[in-house]
């Protein structure tokens, strides 16, 4: 039940995001990160991811206000909330979802050579973990970075 209150709120946040209504999208990211630290308990593991997700819809709702240190700020947050190194890949979805959301943000603030970064190491997690989903999402952003290098043909 608790799973199923984040994702719809999840929904709605990203619907109001897609229609650019940022404060609204907002609010529910908020609403979605409140209640996954309060669940913490009920969640387990998963509260992590939760949490995660919500700090990333937060950074792409601050670069779209263009408040880039804010942004930077919730993937750092994020990046808090992924399992130590000798746990890798115990939430490969939320790191491949951080490594997407950098990349983005990156791009969207002219910081190309960490766009570049972000985007080989997501690619890089895409393929160890089979996610197709993940692997067209950076490949979009990897054709927008080429773009904005001027090299349209690789695009």
């Amino acid at each position: 039940l608790v799973l199923d209150d984040l994702r719809l709120v999840e929904e709605r946040a990203l619907r109001a995001l897609c229609h650019s209504d940022l404060s609204r999208s907002r609010q529910q990211l908020e609403l979605m990160l409140k209640q996954a630290r309060a669940q913490a308990g009920t969640l387990g593991r998963d509260a992590g991811h939760w949490e995660g997700r919500a700090l990333l819809g937060l950074a792409l709702v601050c670069v779209d206000e263009g408040e880039a240190a804010a942004a930077a700020d919730y993937i750092a947050a994020c990046r808090r909330r992924l399992p130590a190194e000798d746990a890798a890949r115990q939430d490969a979805r939320l790191e491949g979802a951080l490594a997407l959301v950098s990349a983005a943000v990156a791009l969207e603030t002219e910081q190309l050579v960490e766009a570049e970064e972000h985007v080989a190491a997501g690619l890089s997690l895409a393929r160890s973990t089979r996610s197709d989903a993940l692997l067209l999402r950076l490949l979009g952003t990897s054709s927008a970075l080429l773009a904005r290098h001027g090299r349209w043909g690789e695009a």
